[in-house]
């Protein structure tokens, strides 16, 4: 069978691109079993089915590969580079297919599909850079979520999967805007120019990546055993580090670069 083929661990190891079309489809999947199921709460299903679809593969994934594997005179980028890569391939999939469905989708649908991301992006804090207390506020809500994921990922393996998957779908609706604006001659006054919003979506979402990462490597440490434990931790507790100080630079940038519009 193709899709069982495309899971293969042995195959995403030999081509991680797949690991991008397996997002994608578990994704438009999710789309699909939300809007028939539960259509009322449409927005936090379709996140909800698309991540437990996920979950096996990526699972699987880190229980096969030799993520982790102690290689002496490689830095610790090197030495995670797969579950690195992985996790970016996932992300991207996530966030191709969001796009794809906010864009082509008819906005009567895709508007309830992105409610929860819509009303985030029009609460959006930009410019306000005056505003102390709403930069705490943002950090301390995106900590919360870095901590969370990575426990969470400590104990299932990919706890952070779910932010992944939720922070893919506001990234998806927000470049999905411009393909909109083609199709169905729809306009966001917010969604101005889709490229003014990456300095603080590449600073937020890399910070969420690299806590997956993070969380993953103390799972896969845990598998291993006890002469790995004490290696990959270390490594985890560094990238943990390099995660927080992105939160810190990221709710920084949101409040300071006063790029969206307010209504």
């Amino acid at each position: 069978m193709l899709l069982s083929k495309i899971l293969d661990p042995e195959t995403i190891k030999q081509r991680p691109m797949n690991a991008l079309f397996v997002a994608a489809f578990f994704v438009g999947f999710g789309f699909v079993t939300a809007f028939f199921i539960f259509p009322a709460e449409f927005s936090v299903s379709m996140i909800s089915f698309s991540s437990l679809f996920m979950l096996p593969f990526v699972i699987k994934i880190l229980e096969t590969e030799e993520i982790g594997k102690k290689l002496k005179g490689l830095n610790i980028f090197q030495r995670h580079n797969q579950m690195m890569v992985f996790f970016i391939f996932i992300f991207f999939g996530m966030s191709v297919e969001y796009m794809l469905l906010f864009g082509f989708v008819h906005p009567a649908i895709g508007n309830v599909a992105f409610e929860q991301q819509l009303s985030l992006i029009f609460r959006s804090p930009a410019g306000y850079f005056s505003n102390e207390a709403l930069f705490w506020e943002i950090v301390g809500n995106n900590l919360r979520i870095v901590l969370i994921s990575t426990f969470l990922s400590l104990i299932y393996g990919v706890g952070a999967l779910f932010v992944l998957n939720y922070n893919a779908s506001i990234v998806g609706m927000i470049y999905g805007s411009s393909i909109r604006k083609v199709i169905w001659a729809t306009y966001y006054p917010v969604f101005p120019n889709p490229l003014w919003y990456l300095p603080h979506i590449i600073l937020e979402v890399l910070a969420y990546l690299i806590a997956a990462i993070a969380g993953g490597i103390m799972y896969k440490s845990i598998k291993l055993g006890e002469r790995s434990y004490q290696s990959l931790f270390r490594d985890a507790g560094f990238l943990l580090i390099i995660s927080v100080i992105l939160i810190f630079v990221a709710g920084y940038v949101e409040v300071t670069v006063p790029f969206i519009p307010r209504r």
